[in-house]
């Protein structure tokens, strides 16, 4: 019975992990490749969306309905846009980070479409995952059919 709600918590977090890290990453990148925030804005604004995505994970954490649709939204925005990349012509813009280490663009390609196809698979699995959907019921106190009508009372907690 718990191992589904256990399954579940394991899934939020390494989802949690794997998206903030890479937003994490992101923004060290910006910070140490592109040296472009001259521009207080630039800054503040990756400096914010790293915050704001470390406080919507906190509310999916906890099972807050809304926080798990707005993160299935936003996963599948990130996700698509990665994806757009390939569509797109970006020859014009090489990424400094190809210049400097020599990479091709299909490796770089290849890497962005591997990401924007995980964040939508994180967004299914936000979905569709039961043992998810259990453990986002057993964080917000809700009886789930797998785990009987009063699974959190004191005796489950000690």
């Amino acid at each position: 019975m718990m191992d589904r709600v256990t399954k579940g918590q394991n899934m939020v977090i390494v989802l949690i992990v794997m998206v903030w890290l890479r937003d994490i990453l992101a923004f060290v990148y910006q910070c140490l490749v592109h040296v472009r925030f001259e521009i207080i804005s630039e800054f503040s604004q990756s400096v914010f969306r790293v915050i704001l995505t470390g406080l919507l994970f906190f509310f999916l954490y906890k099972g807050r309905r809304w926080a798990k649709w707005l993160s299935v939204v936003v996963l599948f925005q990130r996700g698509i846009a990665l994806l757009s990349r390939l569509i797109t012509d970006f020859d014009n813009n090489t990424d400094l980070v190809e210049i400097l280490l020599g990479l091709d663009s299909v490796f770089v390609n290849s890497v962005y479409t591997f990401i924007g196809l995980a964040y939508m698979f994180f967004g299914v699995l936000l979905t569709v995952s039961g043992s998810v959907n259990d453990f986002f019921q057993y964080q917000r106190g809700e009886a789930t059919p797998n785990l009987g009508k009063n699974f959190r009372t004191e005796d489950n907690i000690r």
